[in-house]
Parts: structure tokens; C-alpha cells; sequence
């Protein structure tokens, strides 16, 4: 969020110092100041996006020299153009600490550490997840020939951007978005250290009966989006479970009752040898049959709903009006069945 004002910030040191379930103080408070026409302070700015990304529960907010009340602002909270980027930390509507002059890589990792050690300290829990993951591939075959991994690589970023289905890099369980971290052991920052990781280890390994390479992955993973799955059998046997819940009897269109995970016809679903076809989707004549039947009897009923009362003696409504007109067995379509109006 941006303040443009004093009053903003204060607006928001307010709110965020309102008690929420489980946290009676409210939650922290954390603004950079900062300038947007200076890139040395795109580093703070960076670990502040990033650290807002991992604790959503905590307010996060910026002030830059170039608002228009800017300048007011950074006096009003005594930071000087020359100390910025400086970051400060509100705590329960009050200011528990603040760092000037956090340009440099080691001063902005310094603060990052602090913010996250206060915001922990109070209960505030990262929802991303970091790890390394190391993963083993094949550089070379039994008669020496290279082994492709199967992914393709951005050289900018040293990021896995795809991996071929079946190849080795997928079936090792590589993922685009993993960062290639190290080879060997050897670490690797860019291009150009991956290269020459990977010929060092190629050149390792040539001749030997054990050609394998480890290559470690940086994995970032949102916890707020992991989601609970399920193996096939697992998902039929909830399946199974919902459908046995259902009380509505239900016309069996493709011939599907059957395929439950104790007969083990659901297996003929993706079984080579036994696989249906199309026309396996289409409901059989029998069961066209049984449908027919019941909408027939549905539409005889809807007309005897629709019949119900005196009749004439030729099976035609009398309606009270009718009645009282004409008696009995005398109404307009009586009359034309019996050929009465006819001219002589």
C-alpha cells in the first residue's frame, strides 16, 4: 500500500493495531522508505515484495520521496533523503524499531532476517515454503552416448521453463519454476556457472561405469494452495461412497453399475487390451426401452390428470356449464359425434 500522507500512515498503524482472533495487539506494521528514481533501492524494495508474500497476516506499506507530500512524510518521520531506503516497524499503533540506510545487499538481507525474526516472534507464520530438493539423473548411456535430461532451461534466470513428458528430468519429478541451485554440489548462480558445472561433471564421469549427475533445485511452494489428492482407487472409492448416499434410483445410460473396484471391470477403462469405444457412451436399446416406457406412462398420466371429472358417454369433458345448459351427454363435441346439427 502507499501512503501518500502522514495521515495515511497513521490511518494505518491504527488499523492494524486493532485486536484480531488470537492476536489481541492487532498485527505488525512495515514500511519502507524508499525512492522510486533510484535503482539501489530496488533490493529493498524486492525483499519487501517478497516478504509480503510470505506473511499475508502482516501489513506492508511504502512511502516514496517522489508523492507529492512525500518529502513531508520522511521528515515527519525523521528519515532524511540521504538515509533511504530505511525500513520501520510498527507495533500495537507504535514504532518499535527502524534501519536507515539499507542500500547494500548485506544491509537489506540484515533487515529481512529482523523483520522475519519479529514476525515470528509474534506468531506469524511464512506461507511459503522453501526448500532444496536434489535430483539424480543419467549423464550417459552404456555405450557412452549422452543421455538427454529432457527440460529446457532459462539462461536468464537459471529456471526449468518445461520438462519433456516420460524424459528423465520429469520422471525424477523436476517442475517448471524449480531454480537449478547447484551440480554436483557445486553452486551455480547464472548461465554460465551452470555450464561450467555441468562439463565439470561431464568430464568426471566420462569412462566410468557410474555416470550420474546431481543436480539441487531451489523450490518455492505456497502452503495456502497445496491441496489434498487422491490416488485413482482412493477417488472410486469415495465415488463409490457418494453414489451409495444417493436415494434417487437412476437409469444405468452406459452400462457403468457394475464398474466398482471389487469386479474390476473399471479397469477395462484404460486396459490396452480391453478398452471401451465411443459407442460404449451411448445407452443401449434396452435401456431406450425402459426410458421410453416410463416417459409414455408419465405423458398417459399428465392426460388422465388433465381428463379428470364427468365425462359424456363418448369420453368427452363435461364442464359444469355444460351441464347445467345442456344435461347430460349433450355437449358441442357429443353433438358433432352423433351427427346432430347436420342440415337435413
Amino acid at each position: 500500500q502507499n501512503l501518500e500522507t502522514t495521515k495515511d500512515l497513521f490511518d494505518l498503524a491504527q488499523t492494524s493495531s486493532y485486536p484480531r482472533e488470537g492476536k489481541p495487539q492487532g498485527v505488525p506494521l512495515v514500511i519502507l522508505h524508499m525512492s522510486l528514481m533510484n535503482p539501489a533501492h530496488m533490493e529493498a524494495l524486492d525483499m519487501m515484495k517478497r516478504l509480503s508474500d510470505e506473511f499475508p497476516d502482516a501489513n506492508w506499506a511504502r512511502v516514496c520521496k517522489e508523492f507529492k507530500n512525500g518529502p513531508e512524510v520522511l521528515k515527519d518521520r525523521m528519515v532524511g533523503e540521504s538515509e533511504l531506503p530505511a525500513f520501520e516497524y510498527i507495533m500495537d499503533n507504535k514504532r518499535v524499531w527502524v534501519e536507515l540506510g539499507t542500500e547494500d545487499r548485506d544491509a537489506v538481507g540484515a533487515v529481512e532476517g529482523r523483520v522475519v525474526a519479529d514476525l515470528e516472534g509474534y506468531g506469524l507464520r511464512s506461507v511459503i515454503q522453501r526448500t532444496v530438493r536434489d535430483v539424480v539423473l543419467e549423464l550417459f548411456d552404456k555405450d557412452g552416448a549422452s543421455v538427454p535430461f529432457g527440460w529446457r532451461r532459462d539462461i536468464e534466470t537459471n529456471t526449468v521453463l518445461s520438462t519433456k513428458p516420460g524424459g528423465q528430468a520429469d520422471l525424477a519429478g523436476v517442475r517448471k519454476g524449480m531454480i537449478f541451485d547447484a551440480v554436483n554440489g557445486a553452486k551455480v548462480e547464472d548461465d554460465d556457472g551452470f555450464e561450467a558445472a555441468m562439463a565439470s561433471a561431464k568430464a568426471a564421469a566420462a569412462g566410468q561405469t557410474n555416470s550420474l549427475v546431481t543436480v539441487s533445485f531451489r523450490v518455492t511452494t505456497d502452503l495456502r494452495f497445496e491441496k489434498e489428492t487422491f490416488s485413482i482407487s482412493s477417488a472410486a472409492a469415495l465415488a463409490e461412497r457418494a453414489a451409495a448416499d444417493r436415494k434417487v434410483a437412476e437409469l444405468d445410460f452406459f452400462g457403468a453399475e457394475g464398474d466398482t473396484i471389487e469386479s474390476g471391470n473399471m479397469k477395462s477403462w484404460v486396459t490396452p487390451k480391453k478398452v471401451r469405444l465411443t459407442n460404449s457412451f451411448f445407452p443401449s436399446q434396452e435401456v431406450i426401452g425402459e426410458l421410453a416406457e416410463k416417459w409414455t406412462q408419465e405423458i398417459e398420466n399428465m392426460t388422465m390428470r388433465e381428463v379428470e371429472g364427468e365425462t359424456d358417454q363418448d369420453g368427452n369433458p363435461i364442464s359444469p356449464d355444460d351441464k347445467k345448459k345442456k344435461g347430460p351427454g349433450t355437449s358441442d363435441q357429443s353433438r358433432r359425434n352423433r351427427g346432430w346439427g347436420k342440415k337435413k
